[in-house]
């Protein structure tokens, strides 16, 4: 039996996969779709290997410039190595962040063979990151060649990550409020790393802590992401630390389960990011995460020498401090330390916005308006999850 992978669209036109069975010649669908959708699938496949596209945009070398842009034309060449007698259409679609925005048909019919170009023209874009394009049969949803991505040149990805949201005291949470509602307004999003411990009380008494909880909930509503940070920031928690030996495979399991279902209970979010307290684990939380806990989908700063990680690890190499020391911002520091990470595709953040003063919250906007300036782009670490699943060429 020999398998093949042909690729679709689903409803909301992102790129799903089938796997289907060739057994002397006939497919069958694993699922159990009838007759007509195998000979769409059959002729898809025997598609595949006979056309290929590739995509340019006009008048763009960069990502950035895609995402400045309003709209944007370019030329799709189509290469069909056999005539082919099924009815076909050329989609060119936008996305961002790996979801699809809008598509366009610019041709509809049987493609000549050998090589033919199409132009295409797409207005009202915003903020989309790349631009695709793919032979879809006319009649179905079945993507029947390889889709051709844009070569622009991807821009960096800046990442912010602070971390600490441990108390339920007002100003606490008043001072990450703050940074993350100056994030929001310059459109970009943040993230706020949650100790378990702190959503205790606001279990047991959550009218007492109404309004902290309510602010904590309107960042997810403002597109910020909160990820695990631990129970309780205690040395050992996940590596041994200041002569503290590590916490055993059940503890650390215990913390990061407890802290998620306060986190779903109290806050009513799932987490999908995970980052250890002092950035440090051992080969126990590798385990721990991989075995235990699927929904961690990306982590912040693992040690993985051995490359087990099953989520993606957004690594310390990434690291661009903003802080001389916890709570203390310094553009200056920033700017010196951005010339040896300015070729990297990604840089995280860190701070600690419940310690800043009135000066630190105005270096974070001298930092912002400089990352704009190089045409950065911004992420929470799922969103760049899925941006590279979705890109990587």
């Amino acid at each position: 039996m020999v398998t093949l992978q042909v690729v679709y669209l689903d409803r909301k036109g992102q790129v799903m996969k089938r796997i289907f069975a060739f057994l002397f010649g006939l497919i069958l669908l694993s699922n159990g779709i009838g007759s007509t959708n195998a000979v769409l699938a059959s002729d898809a496949a025997e598609m595949l290997n006979s056309i290929s596209v590739e995509i340019s945009i006009d008048g763009m070398t960069t990502q950035a410039e895609l995402m400045n842009a309003t709209s944007a034309q370019g030329v799709v060449t189509v290469i069909d190595t056999t005539k082919q007698t099924e009815q076909t259409k050329l989609i060119v679609a936008t996305f961002r962040n790996g979801e699809m925005q809008q598509s366009e048909t610019i041709h509809t019919g049987m493609l000549p063979a050998g090589i033919t170009k199409f132009d295409f023209k797409i207005d009202h874009l915003n903020k989309v990151d790349c631009i695709k394009a793919f032979v879809v049969l006319k009649d179905s949803d079945e993507i029947c060649c390889p889709e051709a991505v844009d070569s622009l040149e991807p821009a960096q990805v800046i990442v912010f990550k602070f971390d600490d949201l441990h108390s339920t005291v007002g100003t606490h949470v008043g001072k990450f409020d703050k940074a993350l509602d100056f994030l929001r307004d310059q459109g970009i999003p943040g993230t706020a790393g949650v100790l378990g411990k702190w959503l205790e009380p606001a279990k047991v008494n959550p009218k007492k802590y109404l309004n902290q909880i309510n602010t904590v909930k309107s960042w997810i509503l403002d597109g910020h992401q909160l990820w695990i940070h631990g129970y309780d920031h205690a040395p050992g928690e996940f590596a041994a630390l200041k002569e503290v030996p590590a916490s055993s495979y059940e503890k650390q399991m215990e913390m990061i389960a407890v802290t998620y279902d306060l986190m779903s209970t109290v806050l009513h979010y799932n987490a999908t990011c995970f980052g250890a307290s002092f950035n440090q684990n051992n080969e126990d939380t590798i385990t721990v995460l991989n075995q235990e806990f699927p929904e961690i989908q990306t982590v912040l700063f693992m040690h993985d020498t051995k490359n087990r990680l099953s989520a993606m690890n957004l690594s310390s190499e990434s690291l661009c401090e903003i802080e001389t020391q916890a709570g203390e911002v310094s553009s200056q520091l920033f700017l010196m330390r951005y010339e040896y990470v300015k070729e990297l595709p990604y840089l995280v953040i860190q701070a600690h916005p419940d310690q800043w003063n009135e000066q630190s919250f105005k270096e974070l906007g001298t930092i912002v308006k400089f990352l704009k300036s190089k045409n950065c782009v911004f992420m929470t670490p799922e969103q760049y999850q899925k941006f590279t699943s979705a890109y990587q060429k």
